[in-house]
């Protein structure tokens, strides 16, 4: 039986039940939740509590000492095998260090999270002035 064929059984049961249609999907799933017809998949909830820590991650701030406001977590996307993945770093905690590039003086670049990889933030980004 097919996962939509399985859903769709639930709404089946929702009827048998005595449960009027029409009726919201989440009616429906708040009494398959709760009468254990319907559990979410541990990918499925870790997926959701991922986005909303990078949301959280991404709207936290400080003002800099030019009194600007600046995001403190910033994220690099790597990729490893084949596959691309995103790693956070607190900008305020990471071991730093200035790096000349082709375009001169301006760009942090930081290890740690990933010992073979180099993370390069350009520093409007972090509010940091480089001498």
């Amino acid at each position: 039986m097919s996962y939509n064929e399985q859903l769709q059984r639930i709404v089946k049961k929702y009827e048998d039940a005595g449960n009027p249609l029409p009726a919201t999907a989440h009616d429906i799933a708040i009494c398959a939740i709760e009468q254990g017809l319907w559990e979410p998949q541990r990918s499925t909830v870790v997926d959701r509590c991922a986005e909303e820590i990078a949301r959280a991650m991404r709207e936290e701030h400080i003002t800099d000492p030019q009194g600007r406001r600046v995001r403190v977590k910033h994220v690099a996307t790597i990729e490893r095998n084949g596959r691309q993945a995103a790693f956070w770093a607190d900008m305020r905690t990471v071991p730093t260090h200035a790096r000349k590039t082709s375009h001169g003086w301006g760009t942090l670049v930081f290890r740690g999270l990933m010992q073979s990889e180099t993370w390069i933030f350009t520093p409007n980004s972090l509010g940091i002035t480089l001498g």
